[in-house]
């Protein structure tokens, strides 16, 4: 995990070094001007048993849909704490301004096209859910 976090690093500041020594500027900002749609993250969560051998979100025969009660319990408290976590997953300003109504960007916890959090995957190997809320700052 640290070795991705390391190279994401190295390449945002050598990319922005050659784009300057040609000329350039490059920004990885979420969302650089009003009017353009920003750039999202996904984070893609489950929750495995400590020794990695049982995904937790997932109970076959439970309702709804095999969820396990740890993920509802889980899921609960991600929408309840959806506002604390924006200082995690949106941690510059700018990365604020990607939240816009009529945007990809989801502003609501639950609705539809902007949804916060989405289930994903329906078996004990690929269940979790998916969080629309990062931003590219973030990683």
């Amino acid at each position: 995990m640290l070795e991705s976090a390391d190279r994401s690093v190295l390449f945002k500041h050598g990319a922005k070094e050659i784009a300057w020594l040609n000329g350039y500027g490059l920004t990885f900002m979420a969302k650089p001007y009003a009017e353009w749609t920003g750039s999202s993250g996904h984070l893609h969560i489950s929750l495995w048993d400590p020794a990695g051998d049982r995904a937790l979100f997932f109970e076959d025969g439970a309702q709804p849909y095999g969820m396990s009660q740890t993920m509802r319990w889980f899921l609960s408290g991600m929408m309840a704490l959806q506002r604390e976590l924006a200082l995690l997953i949106a941690p510059t300003i700018n990365s604020y301004k990607r939240y816009a109504v009529a945007s990809w960007a989801p502003v609501n916890v639950c609705g539809v096209e902007t949804i916060a959090l989405r289930d994903s995957g329906s078996s004990a190997t690929a269940r979790g859910c998916t969080s629309r809320t990062a931003s590219p700052a973030a990683t």
